[in-house]
């Protein structure tokens, strides 16, 4: 079976590179042609927003939407719908570059309809392609919505003034040059990423053999050329090979650091434990001898007690499939791992009766204390959130609510009632 995969794999990628062949590179003039079209496009799609009676009426409610009712973690199960939405419209919200520009837009799409003056307020929000390519979407109402288009349908279903016109349509001239410039669209952003996928190969083959699949490795790439495409900008007079490779390489190192171990470290992280590594390995090749832990701290300029908890944090990853004896023939870590995919009925009552005493006893923290423990452990029958995304949702720092999280804990260790429970809790575990 293994080989059978192996061949698959081969032939699949021949496949991919006869394909990548069939498209030469772009000369500066195709790319310019072509980059141009595709903002073209885009903004005969916006003009053409503000002139239909009920394309205005839908991109005002979005516009207050966005201004007033601006989408949050909690109106979000699907955390990835909330993450497009918030990389789109992150100049829109509050702090944002272009906040003004959509109070001034929303002003003057709530009033009489101007042609010229509304036209002048939408370019004015310098709204990104994959925003654009998604109302339209939505106007068109083709198919099964994807990407941008599908997570602004998700968030219309909380909002009335949106959801009330879901059984109106544009009118049909509308709807048809709509298709048309989302077809013209498309067609330029392929066009710029079919004959650049040759620097995605390339980037991805520089990276392979590093634990993560080459076809994981182009598939992401692709994602990061596709990227590049929608944003790259043709006047700003460099090519679009020099403006993509970042993107790409960006996609491809993420890959690896989110697939190249059991456990996801910050990028921060990974960065020290691979300079760990290869130090350890050139003062290896270089003595002979394998580099002690005072030698290494000093060849990295760490101090010692780090360079400890560095070397820990690298060795967190186990296999599953290595067998517990060392050899080849024993039985596998996984195999010898009890329970199930079901936790026990008593097990869920204890964890049950343990969020409620915490939830009893929270009252003792300041109310920004309250909503990280709450959130951060979700205390509140939620999923549990990364401080990033505390962050966001309270509009701080990410270093804040750690402190708030440190200052919480610490108060909660010392309540009695909190450290009882916990006692009770490890008893009734053990």
């Amino acid at each position: 079976m293994g080989e059978l995969a192996k061949d698959n794999d081969r032939a699949a990628l021949d496949l991919l590179f006869t394909g990548v062949r069939r498209y030469p590179l772009l000369t500066a003039q195709d790319e310019q042609a072509a980059d141009l079209k595709k903002w073209q496009a885009l903004e005969e799609m916006q003009q053409l927003f503000v002139v239909d009676e009920y394309c205005r009426h839908y991109l005002g409610a979005w516009a207050a939407a966005t201004l007033d009712n601006p989408p949050t973690l909690d109106d979000c199960e699907i955390r990835e719908h909330y993450y497009l939405l918030r990389r789109e419209q992150v100049g829109l919200l509050k702090g944002g570059a272009q906040r003004p520009a959509l109070i001034r837009f929303c002003k003057c799409i709530s009033g009489p309809a101007s042609k010229k003056r509304d036209q002048k307020a939408i370019a004015a929000l310098q709204l990104p392609a994959g925003l654009v390519v998604g109302l339209a979407e939505n106007l068109v109402s083709d198919g099964t919505p994807r990407g941008v288009a599908a997570a602004l349908l998700y968030w219309y279903e909380q909002l009335p003034a949106i959801a009330d016109a879901k059984t109106e349509r544009p009118g049909a001239a509308t709807v048809d040059a709509l298709r048309q410039y989302l077809a013209a669209y498309y067609a330029a952003r392929e066009q710029l990423v079919n004959h650049n996928l040759r620097l995605v190969l390339s980037i991805a083959g520089r990276s392979a053999g590093r634990g993560v699949p080459y076809r994981d490795l182009i598939q992401n790439g692709v994602v990061g050329l596709i990227r590049a495409a929608e944003k790259f900008e043709q006047h700003k007079g460099y090519r679009f090979s020099t403006y993509a490779y970042n993107w790409i390489n960006q996609a491809v190192q993420g890959t690896i650091e989110e697939q190249r171990g059991i456990v996801r470290y910050p990028a921060g992280v990974n960065e020290k434990i691979s300079r760990m590594h290869r130090a350890r390995l050139n003062l290896t090749n270089t003595t002979g001898n394998k580099p002690d832990v005072q030698t290494l701290a000093q060849s990295l300029d760490m101090d010692p007690d780090a360079l400890r908890q560095l070397q820990q944090v690298g060795n967190l990853s186990v296999s599953l499939d290595a067998t517990t004896d060392g050899g080849t023939d024993g039985p596998t870590l996984g195999e010898t791992l009890t329970g199930g995919p079901f936790a026990s009925t008593s097990g869920a009552a204890e964890q049950s009766s343990l969020n409620h005493c915490l939830m009893q006893s929270i009252h003792i923290l300041e109310p920004s204390e309250q909503r990280v423990v709450i959130q951060r452990w979700g205390l509140d029958r939620g999923a549990p959130r990364s401080r990033a995304e505390i962050a966001v949702q309270m509009e701080v720092s990410t270093e804040w609510v750690r402190q708030l999280e440190v200052s919480a804990l610490a108060k909660l260790r010392n309540d009695a009632g909190i450290v009882e429970a916990y006692r009770d809790h490890q008893e009734a575990d053990g």
